[in-house]
Formats: structure tokens, C-alpha cells, sequence
């Protein structure tokens, strides 16, 4: 995902949203774009729509967006995890990434002072935060990020 900084269009502010993949030798992008008074009031229904987006053909029989968005989680590493969880909360609630990030990470250092497993912890959190970017895990990491 590639966020473009705020435009100025006379006296509105734009935010645009970039997406983008390359499937074998092909190159597919989504672009959201709106003002910023309504952007993320309208970005779950935008995401959604991103995730239900199907390519290939195989893409009748190709996992569920949610399925594969677990697949892809296990595949991450811990800055890759945590910066997931801190876009996904940011953007659905209008909140510093910045403070989600150390929310976050201080959310697991506790974790990992025990000797406890990070990354386990973290793909937890991040399917939870993915399902529901305003649910219960992203509103104590909101909760802890608001603190800050």
C-alpha cells in the first residue's frame, strides 16, 4: 500500500490511497481518492471492496480475502506485523500511526522481556485488528496510543 501525501485542490484537502500488485507479468492498481472530510468515513467500505477484488484464473476457486489475509500474516516478520496493525488502526480510526506503532510496541515488549512469543502475539492481534479495525483489540491499542 502507498499513501500519497494530502493535495490541496483549491480550498479542499484530497487523500488518495494507492494499491497495488504484480501477477506474473501483469500490473494491477486500485486507486480511493476523496476529500479528506469524507476519506475515512468511506475507507472500510473501500478496503472491503479491495479485499473481494479476485485475479487470475483461478479466482473462482482462490481462497477468501479473509483466509488469505491470514496466510499473508504468517508470513510476516515483526516490523512488517506491527506496521499492518498500525495502518489498518490508523486508518479506520483517524489516529496517529506513530502512536499506534509504539502502543504496539509497547504492548509486547512486556512479551518479549518473558521471553514470550512476539511474532505468535503479534499475527493474534493482527488477524483480530484486520477483521475489526474499530473492534476490541484496536480500541486497547487506541486506548494505550491516546496516552501517548
Amino acid at each position: 500500500m502507498r499513501y500519497r501525501i494530502p493535495n490541496t485542490v483549491g480550498d479542499t484537502i484530497e487523500r488518495y490511497l494507492d494499491i497495488g500488485a504484480k501477477i506474473g507479468n501483469n500490473y494491477y492498481f486500485v486507486e480511493y481518492g476523496a476529500r479528506e472530510d469524507g476519506y475515512f468515513k468511506s475507507l472500510q467500505i473501500v478496503q472491503k471492496i479491495i479485499d473481494s477484488i479476485k485475479i487470475g484464473n483461478d479466482a473462482a476457486t482462490s481462497p477468501s480475502s479473509s483466509q488469505q489475509q491470514q496466510q499473508n500474516i504468517k508470513n510476516l516478520n515483526q516490523h512488517q506485523l506491527v506496521d499492518l496493525i498500525a495502518t489498518t488502526i490508523s486508518n479506520a480510526n483517524n489516529i496517529d500511526k506513530n502512536k499506534v506503532i509504539q502502543a504496539v510496541n509497547d504492548k509486547i515488549e512486556p512479551i518479549k522481556s518473558k521471553g514470550g512469543n512476539v511474532i505468535e502475539s503479534l499475527q493474534r492481534i493482527a488477524n483480530a485488528v484486520s477483521k475489526d479495525p474499530s473492534g476490541v483489540a484496536a480500541k486497547n491499542i487506541i486506548n494505550a496510543a491516546n496516552k501517548k
